[in-house]
């Protein structure tokens, strides 16, 4: 999987403004040192300085960037995108950084210009590489959700489940957004998994 799309049914692209960039919260990683936590809640911080930036010389609000990390030395590669999407691909250093990387060696931060929660193409890019440990999307209001594996990760029956899933809505007449659906469910169940899901939210 070499390409990050997010889901766009329920909202629309918004703008990034300072007060959503300074309301981006730091995350009680699990495992991580409290120092850890606040490089990451820089790294969110810049990586919406970067889209907003982006966004405003080319006069769209919907682009997106990564940001890969190697949670062993802390060195990041910038993931350039373009309005939509992310391709890991197009990005070499990134693109052996998650190859090669050790399991559960790279943090994958990326953003969600409508906001919302991960697609099914997030998914299943952070659970078919085995070097992302921790996948985050952060929305263009400040709002940050969160996936990481566990030791108790089922990647098979995850997919599997999920898979059925998207079959029953898309039977059901939900051909256009019967991925989205489905992968909604599954994220309510994540620690069935052994995933560790929270929802985002911004400080207040």
């Amino acid at each position: 999987m070499n390409k990050l799309r997010q889901a766009k049914v329920r909202n629309r692209a918004i703008d990034i403004t300072d007060i959503a960039i300074n309301k981006v919260r730091k995350i009680s990683f699990k495992g991580f040192s409290d120092k850890e936590n606040e490089i990451i809640q820089s790294l969110h911080k810049s990586l919406l300085r970067i889209v907003q930036e982006k966004c405003k010389n080319n006069k769209y609000n919907d682009y997106e960037y990564a940001i890969a990390v190697d949670i062993h030395n802390w060195k990041s590669v910038v993931i350039e995108g373009e309005r939509g999407i992310v391709y890991i691909n197009h990005n070499t250093q990134a693109k052996s950084m998650i190859r090669n990387g050790y399991k559960n060696s790279i943090l994958y931060m990326h953003n969600h210009p409508s906001t919302g929660t991960f697609s099914a193409d997030d998914v299943k890019t952070f659970l078919l590489n085995e070097s992302i440990f921790i996948m985050t999307a952060v929305g263009h209001d400040g709002s940050v959700y969160v996936l990481q594996k566990t030791p108790k990760l089922n990647t098979e029956r995850f997919l599997e489940d999920y898979g059925s899933l998207a079959k029953d809505y898309k039977q059901k007449g939900n051909v256009a957004n019967n991925g989205t659906l489905a992968i909604n469910d599954m994220l309510k169940k994540a620690h069935e998994y052994g995933l560790i899901y929270e929802k985002g939210v911004i400080n207040r």
